[in-house]
Formats: structure tokens, sequence, C-alpha cells
């Protein structure tokens, strides 16, 4: 039996090999936040007065583009990471009218692609990785088995209904109408006379329709167009019998089997017998029952009687505002159920952003309505919600949250489609079973990417929580789930391999040491706004994407930090001895200077260093025991310059840490950079004084006094005086500078623009080459790279696409397997690397490899038994995790069993390693 909609019941968070429970409650509190993530493209992509203003920006960078080389300027081999399992925000899904087999889905900002197996597999439709254009928001297929897509997910994605575009709306832009070369096909061409002298209109497409009689329509800004020769040319047709023109976002438009066309459009509701020019009748009124909408609007036709209509809405809150019904092809309507009830919260206020309806095909008063999750109505009965966005992948009801499409199997009315935030589902049983649909589909929308000195990678994603891909899954490609809601930065600890850290939305930061999805929340400061509760996690304390990096060091020689060895036998000069540090699982090795006779103690620099920094609106924050598991992660304060909790927030958006340690660099959300000199000398708060404080550079906005956001920072590995700063907006004449006295300059005089030939885009991030010293950053198009010093750029075309470029990153840490790996997360079209620059002796990743553990008895009281084959005897690393994601129990042995009688009663994840082999499974202690 399924849900009603009223019950909320506990839940397990999304984990795929071992999980933890967190209650509904705790999962609501972190689900993605749609607002937030428009002001974190807001901030990097502009905002323009006009759609006009916007189009001609477009126009300008796509000739600077044209103008820049597109070569191989550094030779550089790319390998897509993947995951090919995860999916990512789809709003476009169709299955072929003559082959039930053959399906299509666009990603909203990573192409089109098609199945030829019933959504089994999916591979990506030509032009794809090489268009201008990867943003599909729409599509349709008519009589005659031509594919039609629309592109540019502006309208759902703006602040306010009917505003020009701001934030996504630029992100992902459109290209007008797009068709398939051939019925049927999977390769497209641009429609060129969609977009010639439509440009304002057409950069974001809404919606695409055609009635099967050769009409085909698609709405977009201000302009409802046709074609009735196969997309080769459009005329509008937005007026009304009245010869007035309608205005606003065209949020919906249906073609019916008759030629009859529906439209909501600026707010309003509009019908036309023809579908020409001038022949709109508005059929929404104040004083009627269908009254003007606040919000954005959604048709459904019923396949089995196209006189039956229905229409869901949301208000400007972007809450629902009601469903309306008519089954005499719109002249009459019916309220069928009003908006603002606390107890039916379809879209949890992202109405603008989720919503979808559709008919049953045999049953014209039976609905699905999506939003939140999938809900289904049919007439005198109860709402029900048929999915769980909070459960497990393997539960029969989960269904990724954020609904944006339904599309019915044309042969089973039993059996439809679903597109969400995480990609692609179907149930064939009328919503009894839903699957994933998802394997091959590589469009997941990533802010950040983290990577192990073994090669594995941990990235955060638009609401697909942070994807961890060892490799060992059903294909290399294969990710899981770690976390929940929106992620961003990640990071894997060199030191400790097994010791992950993520985040969710606005800074809320975890840490987890099983490479399970056991995460404990480790953010606490005595001083801090958060921790009073005064703010919560908003964007009154950080950034929606907050910030944070692990700097760690093998041979550290600053930090005043020893340990104290004490000889367990007779040591001569010379000998060899392994010191253990603070943290367990820690040691080094050290050459005896001196002879140590049994029971004699010395002290020695801990050259073993790790730092974990932390950027809010309240404070920039280190920690030097984060990766200590054996107790709480204790924070320091390190500087407040730039940042300011208060209606207007500001602070850190951009970190980087010298290759030493000594110094960080901060950017902020107002332009402004500062460096932080003496790190090494501060240990805890008392300490904190020896570090300097110095602002560094200051960027306003090109031609006006607005400050801009500080995209990126990225600091030479092998010369911390050598900064390049990167900046968003597409109208800066300049979006990246480059500092060569950045760790000695006082003032900020010292950075110069090296845009050159660069076009004016916004760039997100930037990488200096530790071997070569080249530059490569990621843009709102993809990756430019320069090996003269920023002096001349090139466009680099063999790899990731032309999407958008999140992070770019760089493994620099000595001895790690894959030092030198170059790693890329993008917006839209998942994980990249390049090992061009990978040291020859690390070629070979040793790989981590992870084997399910057996261990008997299950339920224990006493001992717990486990047998795992250890012929040459090597130590064991025994670890024990309780649900609350904290380490009770820490132990190196070579014996095959641990007394857990001092453990209470619950449930805990034993690991055991190995060598390069981690053996886990769950157990419960009576």
């Amino acid at each position: 039996m399924k849900n009603s909609l009223l019950i909320i019941g506990l839940i397990l968070l999304v984990g795929l090999k071992v999980g933890f429970h967190q209650n509904h409650a705790e999962k609501e509190e972190i689900h993605e936040d749609y607002q937030g993530l428009k002001q974190y493209w807001n901030q990097r992509v502009g905002t323009y007065s006009s759609a006009e203003d916007f189009v001609s920006v477009l126009k300008k960078v796509r000739k600077q583009i044209a103008s820049v080389p597109k070569k191989r300027s550094l030779g550089l081999d790319w390998k897509e990471l993947g995951p090919d399992n995860i999916g990512g925000r789809v709003r476009a899904l169709l299955i072929d009218n003559q082959n039930p087999n053959l399906m299509f889905a666009g990603g909203v900002s990573g192409g089109l692609w098609y199945s030829s197996d019933a959504g089994l597999t999916w591979s990506l439709t030509a032009p794809g990785d090489d268009a201008e254009n990867l943003s599909v928001n729409c599509i349709t297929q008519d009589e005659l088995g031509y594919i039609y897509y629309g592109t540019g997910e502006g309208i759902f994605l703006s602040l306010a209904s009917g505003s020009f575009p701001t934030a996504m709306s630029s992100a992902f832009r459109g290209k007008g109408v797009f068709r398939s070369t051939e019925p049927h096909g999977t390769t497209f061409q641009l429609m060129t006379d969609s977009w010639d002298g439509k440009e304002e209109y057409m950069f974001a497409v809404s919606s695409i329709t055609n009635d099967g009689k050769g009409n085909i329509y698609a709405g977009g800004k201000n302009r409802l167009y046709r074609s009735q020769d196969r997309g080769e040319t459009w005329q509008a047709v937005n007026g009304t019998i009245s010869s007035s023109v309608i205005t606003g976002d065209v949020f919906d438009v249906k073609a019916l089997s008759d030629g009859t066309v529906f439209l909501a459009m600026g707010g309003s509701y509009y019908k036309s017998s023809t579908g020409d020019v001038y022949s709109f009748e508005k059929i929404s009124g104040v004083s009627e029952v269908l009254t003007p909408a606040s919000g954005r609007s959604v048709f459904a036709v019923a396949p089995s009687d196209e006189n039956i209509i229905y229409i869901s809405r949301s208000n400007s809150g972007d809450d629902f505002d009601g469903l309306f019904r008519s089954k005499d092809k719109g002249v009459t309507w019916e309220k069928l159920l009003g908006g603002g009830s606390s107890l039916f919260k379809p879209f949890r206020d992202q109405g603008n952003y989720n919503q979808c309806l559709a008919v049953f095909p045999d049953n014209s008063s039976r609905i699905l309505m999506g939003g939140f999750e999938v809900y289904e109505w049919e007439e005198g009965e109860n709402w029900k919600t048929l999915s769980d966005w909070s459960g497990d992948w393997g539960d029969d009801n989960y269904v990724h949250a954020d609904a944006h499409l339904f599309v019915f199997h044309p042969a089973n009315p039993k059996q439809y489609y679903i597109a969400t935030d995480g990609g692609i589902f179907v149930t064939k049983d009328e919503g009894e079973v839903f699957q994933r649909l998802n394997r091959g589909f590589n469009v997941t929308q990533f802010f950040g990417v983290g990577y192990g000195s073994d090669g594995v990678v941990l990235g955060g994603t638009q609401d697909n929580s942070n994807v961890y891909i060892d490799y060992s899954g059903n294909t290399a490609q294969s990710g899981e789930l770690h976390n929940a809601g929106d992620g961003g930065f990640s990071a894997i600890s060199n030191l400790l391999p097994n010791v992950f850290f993520v985040e969710s939305q606005y800074g809320r930061i975890m840490r987890d040491n099983s490479r399970s999805n056991s995460y404990l929340e480790i953010f606490s400061h005595p001083n801090s706004k958060l921790t009073q509760e005064i703010v919560e996690y908003n964007y009154a304390w950080s950034e929606f994407v907050t910030p944070f990096t692990l700097w760690e060091s093998n041979f550290d020689n600053l930090v005043p930090d020893s340990v104290e060895f004490t000889a367990d036998k007779n040591y001569d000069l010379e000998d060899v001895i392994t010191v253990n540090t603070s943290i367990p699982g820690i040691s080094f090795k050290d050459t005896l200077k001196q002879a140590l006779i049994e029971g004699e103690s010395l002290k020695l620099k801990n050259p073993k260093q790790s730092m974990l920094v932390y950027g809010t609106h309240q404070a920039l924050y280190i920690s030097r025991n984060a990766i200590d598991f054996s107790g709480d992660v204790e924070w320091i304060e390190l500087a407040t310059d730039g940042c300011k909790i208060s209606s207007s927030p500001e602070g850190v958006t951009a970190i980087a840490v010298s290759n030493d340690g000594d110094e960080i660099f901060y950017g902020t959300n107002k332009g402004l950079v500062y460096r932080v000199s003496n790190v090494s000398k501060v240990l805890d708060d008392e300490s904190v004084s020896n570090a300097e404080v110095t602002l560094i550079g200051d960027f306003d906005q090109s031609g006006s006094s607005n400050p801009i956001v500080i995209t990126d920072l990225a600091v030479d590995p092998n010369d911390k005086e050598h900064l390049l700063v990167t900046v968003g907006f597409y109208d800066q004449t300049t979006n990246i500078y480059k500092s060569t006295t950045a760790s000695s300059a006082s003032d900020q005089s010292s950075f110069v623009s090296i845009a050159n030939n660069l076009p004016q885009i916004p760039v997100y991030s930037a990488l200096i080459e530790m071997t070569t010293g080249n530059y490569i950053i990621g843009t709102e198009y993809g990756l430019f790279s320069s090996s003269d010093g920023g002096a001349t750029w090139s466009q680099e075309l063999d790899g990731p696409p032309q999407c958008p470029v999140a992070m770019i990153r760089q493994q620099t840490f000595k001895w790690a397997g894959n030092l030198g790996q170059i790693y890329v997360a993008t917006h839209g079209r998942g994980l990249f690397t390049s090992d061009h620059y990978v040291t020859s002796n690390s070629n070979k990743l040793d790989l981590v490899k992870k084997i399910d553990l057996e261990i008997f008895p299950n339920p224990v009281t006493e001992r717990i038994q486990f047998k795992i084959e250890n012929r040459n005897n090597d130590d064991l690393l025994l670890q024990i995790i309780n649900m609350n994601g904290e380490l009770v129990y820490y132990q190196k042995q070579k014996d095959q069993y641990v007394n857990v009688t001092d453990l209470s009663s619950g449930n805990y994840i034993l690991s055991v390693q190995k060598g390069r082999e981690i053996f886990s499974s769950t157990f419960i202690k009576k």
C-alpha cells in the first residue's frame, strides 16, 4: 500500500553499500535549496536589464570564442570518470512514436541523449560535446518522426515570473530549436531561423509541442513561434483576436490533434482553434473560475479525450496555487483544489522550478502531479503520495526529488517515466515499484571535486549529494551517493586515505573515516553565531557552495609540533625508528642522531601535518586535528577580515593554501582577496595572534564601483608569490588576474590582467600546473589553457565539453600514487581527468578494493569474529563506527576477532583494512 500524503516516518539516508539511519526531519533540512542555486549562478554569470542586453553579450562572446585557437596547446588527453549511474536534472523526455524502445532525454546542461533499449543504456546524440550549446529544456516529435528540442532553461529559474535572464537563465544559455536530420534520427542540427533575429526570445525555449498536422510551436521569452515547414522557418503567433500582442514568459503550450492550441503566457491563459497569429482568445479573468496566475502554469491533456484539460499552477511565492479542469475543451472550468493549504504542498515553495502534470491514457479522471514527490489523484479518491525521495536507492518507492516531466508508454498505461533532478525513473505497475534508468546517462552537475592518493574521487553535485567513485562498481564509472541534499566542495586525506570530508548547502561540513555513508557533522566553535543558534545553515552563515580545502604535508618543517618517543629497547646511533603521532594511524620514520637506552625519551619534530580550512560569512576557520577521529574537531577562528553576517552578508568564496602551509589566500563575495601569513605558527586560539592578515586585492566590476565575486584562487605549488585570481560575469573586461608578489605584497597593486585574447566569459576555476607552470582554467564555455603565462589562450576541445567547468584541481601531494593527476568537475557532464603530468612511477594507481565482510555472530553480545585470508600475518586495522558517524574503536592487530562488550546497544559498522583492501559490514550490538 502507498503512504497517504500526510504520513511521515523514519527513512534511510541514501547509501549504496553501507548506510546509516537518519530521520526524515534531518534529511529535509539538507535537501536542495533552489533559491540558493540561483544565487550561486547569479554571482557568477551576472544580471541584465533586458533580454536584448543579454543576447548582445552572447553574440559578442561567441564571436570572441570563434577567434580563439582550437588546439591541444598542452597536448592533454582526457578521460571521462562518470558517474554513469547517477543522472542529473532532466526536463526533456520522449519515446519515439514508431519504436518505443527508442527514447530521448535531455540534460539541462548536458546535451541530448538517446537509448535504443527503452532506457537501459544511454548514448550522446550528435551534435554532442562539440556543440556550442548543451542545454536541452523541452522536446517533441512530429507525425513524420522528426524530433525537435528547445534549448535554454532560463524561464524556470528566473528570480521572478516574467523577469529577464538572471542567474541560471544565462548560465544554461539556449540557442533556439534543434531538429533531427532525419525521422527517428540521433543526429541533430540547429534550425537557423529559430535563432537568427530571434535571439532575445529564443535563448530560453520553455515549451515545444506539435499538433500532428505539420504545426510546431515553441515558446520562449515574450514570444510564441510556429513553424509549418518542419522547423525551417518560424513566425510569431502570440497575438489575440483583438490584434493585441501577448507578452510575458511562455510557461506552457499544448497543441491538440484538431489544431487547437492552449497557451499559458504572462500570467494569463489563451486558446486558439487554429494557432494562427491574432487568433488567440483569453480564457482567464479576474471574475472567472480560471483566474490569472501569478506564477508558473502547466497543462495536461487527456489522451483518451482531448476535451478534458487540466491546469496546475504555482503562485508568486512558488507555492501550489490550485488545480483546474475543463471538460469542454476550455469553454468552462472548475477548480478541483485550491492552494494555500499547509497539508498539501506538492511543490515545497519551488513551483517555478519543479512542477509537472499528466493524465492517465486510459482514465481521463486520473492524473499524476509532480513536484517534490510524485502524487496521484483520481476523482472520488484522496490524493496519494507514490514516491519517497528520502528513501534508499533500493526502495520500491524511491524517486529522486523534484519531478519535471511525466511520459507514458504508448502501449501500456501502467508504465510511465519520470524526469527528475536525479535523472530518469520508470514504473511498470502504476507506481508500486520505481526503477532508475541512468546507466550511461552522464549529465551530473558538479560544483567541486576531491581525490585520494589512490585515485578515487569524491565530488559535490547539484541535488545529487556527493558522488564517490572508486572504480569497483558495476562499471568503472559507477558512483555511490554520500550524504544528502546539494553537495559542494569535498576532500580526501592523503595521510589517512579513508578520511573523507563533504558538505551540503550553506557549509554543513561533515566527515567520515570508513569510505562509507556514515558522516558526522563537525563544525562547532564557541564564538560562532551558528553554534549560538543565532543563524542557521543559510546564506546568512555562508555561501550556498561553501569553500573548504584540506592541506597536508609529509615533510613539514614549519609547524612547531613535536612528538615524544620513548625507547622500547636499546637503540644505536643511526638506527631507524618508527614514531607514532597523536593521531591514530599516522606515524613517521626517523634516523637517530644519538643512541638510546630502553626507557629513555626524546622529542622529535612531527613532519606529518594536516589543516582543514573552512570559509564562512563570519570568519575563516582552520582545524589541525580534523582527520583525528579519536576526539572532536577543534576549530580556530583565524581571520574575520572581509566577513560579516548581516542582511547583506559578506564572506569567503574561494581559498588557496601555499604548498608549505604557511600562507592562506582567500577571496570574498565583495571582490576582496586577503593573505593570511604565519599560519604555521597558529596551533590554537591563544596563538592566533601570530597570524597576520593583509588585503592584497580589491576588484570591482568593470565600468562600475560594484564588487564582483572571487570565484577561485590558484597558488603556484612551486612559488607562493605566484597567484591567479578568477572572477565571473560576462561583462567583465578582465576575468583573470595574476600576481607574482602575492606572498610579499603589502597592498592591492600587485595584480595585473592576463585576459589578453581570452573571451569575456565567466571564469570559475584556475590551475597552475606543478611541473610546467602552464595555466588551465575552467569557464562557462569549458576549458582554456595558456603555456606563456596568460599572454595567449587556446580553447581545449578534446576533453570536457563546452559546458560550465566549476572546478579544476591537480594532485600535488608528494608520494601520492596519482601525483600530477588533473581532475575537472563540470556542471552538466560529470567528472574528467588527465594523467598527462603524472610521474612515470605512478601511472598505475594502487586502488583500494572494498569487499563485504562476513561476521558472526550478528547480532552480538560479547565478541565478533570474522575471517580474512592473511597468509603473511599482516597487521589489520580495525575501526568501529556508530550510527552517528563517531569512531568508537580503533586498533591495529593480527587477531580476527574484536570484543564489543563495552559498546552500548545499537547498530555499528565494522571496518577492517589489510593493505589496500577494506572489508566492512554492519552489525547489531544487543
